[in-house]
């Protein structure tokens, strides 16, 4: 078989399909090779498309990922570790054989995640919007090709994360390039993806997962000297020689509008505190000693710190 046997639809619709058995399952069990493009990933979708992801790597399938900078810490972690090659990742790994990649993902996605890196079957690109904004790399579009060069691209409301399969209402599209009134849209699809994966958008910077771990590890101090002082009758707080102003604003991207609140720098004598801050190009890690940030958090969405209204005071 493959994916011109499949039965698919012109359109898929969480509210009324079984988006993870009618069409992700079905589609990665035909496939070796998937291009997709999402504004948020996480490891936990390898567990919910588990079957499909043992058929793909069967087929000696390759995954090729772009996605924004905003990824779970536990993902972070086993990706950085990947980037600095470290050879244990598969020592005690759950899985010995294809046969057992199933079951190992849907008990541990997370290292699945580190399992593919490894073993070759996923590359990660960092999508990062260059402009003066507070943008995101937003793009949803997936493209799936088989052995004999049948390929179908989708483009909608998903992104790649578990609660996008499981748990939200999304809709996309699906294209296919046997079919003649569907090729130029599949073209298209195809377009963008090589567009981002060869670092061509004019606003948005795309880089190789060693390249934006480094750049992250270059930009974190081993140490910062951060406390509170006095400006003009006001409180401030001191970055090695440096005075910044006491009011930090936080972007929810997670929110639509994305709202913009404030958060209070608050003195505690506190343990030693890791906070990531986020600038416009990567994040970079302030290891922060007694301070602490009271954030009157809106509902789950994902904050970043954004530095350059951090400012100076002169």
């Amino acid at each position: 078989m493959g994916l011109n046997d499949l039965d698919m639809k012109h359109k898929y619709d969480s509210d009324v399909d079984n988006i993870i058995n009618d069409f992700y399952i079905p589609v990665l069990s035909e496939s070796c090779k998937y291009y997709r493009l999402s504004g948020f990933f996480s490891s936990s979708v390898l567990a919910v498309v588990a079957r499909g992801m043992e058929n793909f790597i069967k087929n000696d399938g390759k995954m090729y990922l772009i996605c924004s900078a905003l990824l779970p810490e536990k993902d972070i972690k086993v990706i950085e570790e990947n980037v600095k090659n470290n050879s244990n990742v598969l020592e005690n790994y759950l899985i010995k054989s294809l046969d057992d990649i199933e079951k190992g993902f849907v008990e541990d996605h997370v290292s699945a995640l580190a399992w593919m890196l490894e073993k070759g079957n996923l590359k990660i690109k960092i999508a990062i919007v260059s402009d003066k904004g507070a943008g995101m790399f937003h793009q949803k579009v997936g493209i799936l090709e088989d052995i004999e060069k049948n390929s179908i691209s989708f483009s909608g409301s998903n992104n790649e994360t578990a609660s996008g399969l499981l748990y939200n209402i999304e809709d996309f599209k699906v294209f296919r390039n046997w079919e003649k009134g569907e090729k130029d849209y599949f073209e298209d699809d195809h377009d963008a993806f090589c567009k981002y994966w060869n670092d061509l958008g004019k606003q948005t910077k795309v880089l190789d997962l060693p390249d934006a771990v480094a750049q992250e590890q270059e930009a974190t101090p081993t140490k910062v000297d951060i406390r509170l002082v006095k400006r003009n009758n006001s409180k401030a707080v001191r970055h090695g020689n440096v005075v910044y102003m006491k009011w930090l604003t936080f972007k929810n991207f997670g929110a639509s509008g994305s709202q913009i609140i404030n958060a209070k720098v608050i003195i505690k004598n506190l343990k030693y505190k890791l906070w990531k801050v986020y600038n416009k190009k990567l994040n970079y890690k302030f290891a922060k000693n007694n301070i602490k940030f009271k954030l009157n958090l809106k509902s789950n969405g994902v904050f970043k710190l954004k530095l350059k209204v951090y400012r100076p005071i002169k």
